[in-house]
């Protein structure tokens, strides 16, 4: 390996005493050698010590999937394999005195039942992205010990794309149900919402001499950016100088569209779900006669193994008796249940305290309202697309 290379780029592969003379390469004063193994396990393992000297539990990472030398999957967690435990306690000891203080990273590789450490760095390794999802931060660590762990999550599979992701490991054994939320999980309600407003504007003539239909939308879109989509009739009234608010709030009652914008990443996980044998339930709040309307034009809606509409309860979420609706079905238990909605209050939390194993937070880009998600929780967890949450299942232990 060429000196100074990172991963595992400058990786010269030679079978033979010939190969090394005959090769291209004539400096190999550049170059370190070493035993070539095409099969072995490799660990990096990130951990600080504090200003007392008191070691942080390990960042552990296993590599998976490997492209151009570094590591592009790859499976994390905070308990040392029983294989390397007497070893690591001999690490402890070395390491665990306050002159130690700082972030370090150690790396080492693991041959049939044989292992050796091969790089310890005065840095933090590649467990930067663990430290911001599951909230053990190695540098906090460094000052205030263990006031830096906000939780017990142990286990986690990460993804290097373009960017970097984290992933909860979720046991598929463990799961039989996952319930969603409709709108900003499934479909789009802002372009819902949306397509309303033009089938409204075609409907009502005196818009017409007031407004262009771009001007219009823009400024229905502008108020459902705002949050004021519960008072967008009485708004645009406002603005356009219509009376007979009843009239036209009327009127858009019996403005439905007849396609709805379904996110790209819908089929895949319903498809995923159905390959797996998951059941898959609707839990919606919102007034019944628009979500019906919504569910007849949903081009999944017979792959539901269930709906509840929690109007017809008289209730919504996060009321633990909505979430225990779901119950009426068949096959349906809590405790092997995940819930994915976008709000974080309503839907998370309502299905955590209703007794669900886990609850995803789902942040869709054009969501009306984003919510801040700071606090870290081990049953909780927040992805941009459901790409995220398949992902989760497709995990392992080290």
């Amino acid at each position: 390996k060429e000196v100074g290379s990172s991963g595992g780029k400058g990786i010269v592969i030679l079978n033979s005493i010939d190969e090394y003379e005959s090769h291209s390469l004539v400096y190999w004063d550049n170059y370190l050698f070493n035993k070539f193994y095409d099969r072995f396990e490799e660990l990096s393992i990130d951990f600080s010590v504090s200003v007392k000297g008191k070691m942080s539990k390990p960042i552990i990472r296993s590599r998976d999937t490997v492209s151009g030398g570094f590591a592009v999957s790859s499976f994390y967690s905070m308990v040392v394999p029983s294989w390397l435990k007497n070893q690591w306690e001999i690490v402890k000891e070395v390491f665990s005195k306050p002159e130690f203080i700082g972030i370090y990273n150690l790396q080492l590789i693991k041959i049939k039942n044989e292992f050796f450490f091969t790089d310890l760095n005065v840095r933090i390794g590649t467990s930067s992205i663990v430290n911001s999802e599951i909230g053990y931060s190695l540098f906090d660590f460094v000052l205030v010990e263990d006031k830096s762990a906000k939780n017990n999550m142990s286990i986690g599979h990460y993804k290097r794309f373009l960017s970097q992701e984290f992933y909860p490991c979720v046991e598929m054994e463990s799961i039989s149900n996952i319930v969603f939320d409709l709108d900003d999980t499934l479909i789009s309600n802002r372009e819902f919402i949306l397509d309303r407003c033009r089938i409204l504007y075609s409907r009502i003539n005196k818009l017409n001499c007031f407004v262009d239909e771009d001007n219009f939308i823009n400024f229905c879109d502008f108020l459902i950016s705002e949050g004021k989509a519960p008072s967008l009739i009485d708004l645009i009234c406002s603005n356009f100088n219509l009376e007979n608010n009843i009239e036209i709030l009327n009127t858009y009652r019996e403005c439905f569209p007849e396609t709805l914008k379904v996110y790209h990443d819908v089929e895949n996980c319903f498809s995923f779900l159905l390959k797996n044998r998951i059941g898959i339930y609707l839990l919606t709040d919102n007034p019944q006669v628009t979500q019906r309307k919504k569910i007849s034009i949903f081009p999944y809606s017979d792959q539901f193994n269930g709906i509840v509409y929690s109007d017809s309860l008289g209730l919504e979420k996060p009321d633990i008796k909505t979430f225990k609706a779901l119950d009426s079905f068949d096959q349906f238990s809590p405790e092997r249940s995940i819930m994915i909605g976008d709000n974080l209050f309503r839907d998370c939390y309502g299905a955590i305290n209703a007794g669900f194993k886990y609850s995803f937070f789902i942040q869709r880009k054009d969501r009306i309202q984003n919510h801040r998600f700071d606090e870290k929780n081990d049953r909780v967890f927040q992805i941009e697309g459901l790409h995220q949450f398949v992902s989760s299942f497709k995990s392992k232990k080290l």
